[in-house]
């Protein structure tokens, strides 16, 4: 990625790339050795290629973000909160439409239990609440044929105090 986020409203994106990539499941699930190599498995607002490697996240702006002035005591303090949507995608193996479902469902559940545990720890995203907005689903036959088998979903996350 050649520009970093940076500010206010791009860090929260960088952020939310630090949540996933510090789920031990997460780096478990792509073959990663440690924190910095999970993020090369984390795309930033899109696909940073024409064809990812499987399994990745994605994280990009979800419908919300905003500011909220809370005027308690002697001065204003500000309170961000948002909400980053999270995809994943992974290729799948198994042929029947419920062992290929768990097969997905399982890690992705695993990582969002860590994310849950990590939430606001450590300086990593504070994150309060989850919600699936797609999926989990498979490609259409056409595109398995093209792009493979595989699943995805996506969530969002809600953050802030």
């Amino acid at each position: 990625m050649a520009t970093a986020p940076d500010g206010i409203w791009s860090n929260v994106l960088y952020n939310a790339q630090t949540l996933l990539a510090n789920s031990a499941n997460f780096r478990t699930w792509v073959g990663a050795a440690d924190v910095a190599e999970a993020r090369n498995s984390i795309h930033m607002v899109a696909y940073e290629s024409e064809s990812p490697t499987r399994p990745f996240a994605i994280v990009a702006e979800g419908r919300e973000w905003g500011f909220e002035m809370d005027a308690g005591g002697a001065g204003f303090t500000y309170m961000a909160t948002g909400i980053v949507a999270v995809t994943f995608e992974a290729s799948i193996t198994e042929a029947s439409e419920p062992d290929a479902q768990f097969e997905f469902t399982n890690p992705v559940g695993k990582i969002i239990d860590d994310c849950l545990a990590l939430a606001g720890t450590d300086g990593l995203l504070a994150v309060h609440g989850f919600s699936k907005t797609y999926g989990p689903s498979r490609p259409s036959e056409r595109d398995d044929a093209a792009q493979g088998n595989y699943y995805r979903a996506k969530f969002d996350f809600a953050w802030g105090p």
